[in-house]
């Protein structure tokens, strides 16, 4: 009986518990879809019961990597009596995916799942990826939480182990203006930007930028280095250049070369690339005196200075019974000669004062009664101190009356002992230049000669203008003008051909050969009139245009001349610029030409008003082999390129083969201006390798001219 009283009491109280636990009801505030670390996160509770209770709530954050309690305590809750509470804690760890349970005494809650983030947006913008050393980095950010609130926080950046700094971001914005340290070495460097918040010391929210910047290579050092201080007259200068770059390392590059001697005259002025030794004779006439070597790239500049001492230096050689010395040196020779004649056991010394200006040479006859000398010569500073190494010849030939050292330029001639017979040739020879230079009834015309070597021996080109220059009928000049060129040429640009008065001497001139590469090709053309028209037009105008004439026609080849019958200072820019005319009117027209330019000395003349010039060797066939050569284009001559090469942009074009020899050519490719750095490596480049072809050429012109005289 006793235990069923209890089991009953049980029971009542089991339904009772029952009872109230099912009246309780727990309510739990949904959170925001995303909270960042660091942020205050708080939870609101509401419990309803429909009778007094009082037990213990708590509150859990749950996320994947841990299980948090942030509210744990007892509470009493009257009896439908809405219980409030609000709770919160700062997030600062448990990412990803979590949610909020709640219990109290029998009863639990379970929040709507929310993301925990520590995520930021980053949007970076850099001023360059390639940055000179000393320059300034500009980096620009947008900061943006995942929740889409700006960042209040830090922005560390690093460049490598060169540079590294942190600012502040507010407002979600930074920039950061980073300093490249002059001596930062060439190199890619890996750029990182953390950009972070902090809750008290500790890092939440963070996000991190990589790329890369290049810190180029600028040339800070250049430094000249020589073999000696001081050179005499025949001796070899070494110059090695060295060029550093910001980090102190040695670079590569090519580097101007300047070489001027004790007057300012520029000797040398050439590219020669870095840590490599250049050699240079120093001329046996070399002005004595300090000379100044510089070498440049850029805005580095070194120059040092060598001595050259006055050197007083003959050569002495015989030739046959000729004696010749020649200075060597590069002031005044003044010595006295010791000659001595040995022949069986006899010895007769002859002495010879000789004065010799720099390069200027002596000569001396030997005689002596017919037979073979030993013949020394010995000289002397006094008559009697021997300064100098005796030369010495052996078993020399002589014939004479007696012995003796006769100066050849004092030697009294034919017109000297004969006075009489001098004067009557004299004016015989005055009657015969009257005679050839009277007035002739024909028409003038320009007479060319150029002359080229062949082999052993020397041939000659004779051309004779069909071009009328000038004519005493002027009349009878127009229409033999119009005969020649009515089938070509119009009216206005023949009378231009015609004016202007021819006259001349002998001085250095500039020659330009024009020609039409396809004129068989133009000849089929229905426009052929207007097309030759414009050719002569163009290639006249631009001739006359720069003070130039047109010396020579055949067919579509032209030959123009500068300064010559008019003296020009600068007829190899004449030329050139004439070129230049041509060859930009000519490519409009869209004709294959040919330009070629070459300057040198040439005999000119005027004789019975007709104008003939005699060019040296080489002079009109250097410039016919670069008109052959050129392709639309505009080849010169190294005379040409060292005058022009300031004025206008000019690269090594190569070599060009003239038959018995090989020339170095060069290409103009623009008007006015330096070459840029850019340009000036390209053209150093085709410089060094145009040389190695040229010494390649030379070589297989010399194999040629071999098995030509075999």
């Amino acid at each position: 009986m006793k235990n069923k009283v209890v089991l009953g009491v049980f029971l009542a109280v089991f339904l009772f518990s029952l009872i109230s636990a099912a009246s309780a009801e727990i309510l739990l505030g949904q959170p925001s879809k995303i909270y960042m670390l660091g942020s205050n996160f708080e939870q609101q509770v509401d419990i309803l019961e429909s009778d007094s209770a009082t037990g213990l709530l708590q509150l859990t954050l749950v996320c994947p990597s841990q299980s948090v309690v942030f509210y744990a305590d007892t509470v009493s809750v009257s009896a439908n009596t809405l219980f409030e509470l609000k709770k919160g804690l700062v997030l600062t760890d448990g990412i990803g995916e979590c949610h909020v349970t709640s219990s109290f005494l029998s009863e639990s809650a379970r929040t709507s799942n929310f993301i925990v983030s520590d995520n930021i947006k980053l949007d970076i913008t850099l001023s360059a990826k390639s940055v000179k050393p000393g320059e300034q980095l500009v980096i620009n950010g947008n900061a943006i939480r995942e929740d889409g609130i700006p960042v209040n926080g830090f922005a560390e950046i690093s460049v490598g182990d060169v540079a590294k700094q942190t600012i502040a971001v507010v407002d979600g914005s930074f920039t950061i203006n980073l300093n490249i340290p002059e001596n930062a070495r060439p190199d890619a460097y890996d750029i990182e930007i953390l950009v972070y918040e902090k809750y008290k010391d500790t890092r939440t929210n963070k996000a991190v930028f990589q790329d890369k910047i290049y810190v180029t290579v600028v040339p800070t050092k250049l430094e000249l280095a020589l073999n000696n201080d001081s050179f005499i007259p025949g001796s070899i200068l070494t110059v090695k250049a060295l060029l550093y770059d910001q980090a102190g390392n040695e670079i590569k590059d090519i580097v101007r070369l300047e070489i001027y001697d004790s007057r300012g005259n520029n000797l040398v002025q050439e590219g020669i690339e870095t840590s490599l030794s250049k050699n240079y004779q120093i001329p046996n006439n070399a002005t004595a005196g300090d000379w100044k070597i510089y070498v440049s790239i850029s805005d580095l500049r070194e120059e040092r200075i060598i001595y050259i001492p006055k050197y007083e230096s003959a050569s002495v050689e015989l030739v046959n019974n000729k004696l010749v010395v020649t200075n060597t040196g590069n002031v005044p020779y003044k010595k006295t000669l010791e000659i001595k004649f040995s022949s069986g056991g006899t010895e007769i010394d002859k002495t010879k004062k000789v004065v010799l200006d720099v390069d200027d040479k002596q000569s001396f006859l030997l005689e002596a009664p017919n037979g073979t000398y030993d013949v020394s010569v010995n000289a002397l500073s006094d008559g009697t101190e021997t300064i100098e190494e005796v030369k010495e010849f052996r078993s020399v030939p002589l014939t004479g009356r007696a012995t003796a050292v006769l100066d050849l330029e004092g030697r009294k001639g034919l017109f000297t002992q004969y006075p009489l017979i001098s004067f009557i040739v004299f004016i015989i020879l005055i009657i015969f230049i009257i005679y050839i230079s009277r007035p002739k009834q024909e028409l003038d015309y320009v007479e060319s000669k150029g002359v080229i070597s062949r082999g052993q021996g020397t041939g000659y080109i004779v051309a004779t203008s069909s071009l009328p220059i000038q004519a005493r009928d002027a009349g009878k000049s127009e229409d033999v003008i119009r005969r020649i060129y009515d089938k070509y040429v119009d009216k206005s640009l023949v009378e231009k051909v015609v004016q202007g008065s021819i006259v001349g001497n002998r001085q250095e001139l500039s020659v330009l050969f024009v020609s039409l590469k396809n004129l068989s090709e133009i000849q089929k053309d229905d426009n052929f009139t207007e097309l030759i028209n414009k050719y002569f037009r163009i290639v006249t105008n631009a001739v006359y245009g720069n003070r130039g004439v047109v010396g020579h026609v055949a067919g579509s080849d032209i030959i123009a001349l500068f300064n010559a019958p008019r003296t020009q200072e600068n007829h190899q820019l004449a030329a050139v610029r004439a070129a230049t005319r041509i060859n930009e009117e000519l490519s409009k027209l869209e004709v294959e030409h040919g330009l070629g330019i070459n300057s040198g000395q040439a005999a000119v003349g005027l004789n019975a008003k007709v104008l003939r010039f005699m060019p040296t060797a080489g002079l009109s066939l250097v410039a016919q082999k670069l008109k052959e050569k050129s392709r639309n284009e505009i080849l010169v001559s190294k005379s040409i390129n060292d005058v022009a090469r300031d004025y206008f942009k000019i690269q090594r074009y190569g070599v060009v083969d003239a038959g018995v020899h090989v020339i170095e050519a060069f290409k103009v490719v623009g008007a006015g201006g330096a070459f840029t750095s850019e340009e000036k490596k390209e053209s150093s480049l085709a410089d060094m390798i145009s040389r190695v072809k040229l010494e390649q050429e030379k070589k297989e012109a010399e194999k040629r001219l071999q098995r030509g005289s075999q």
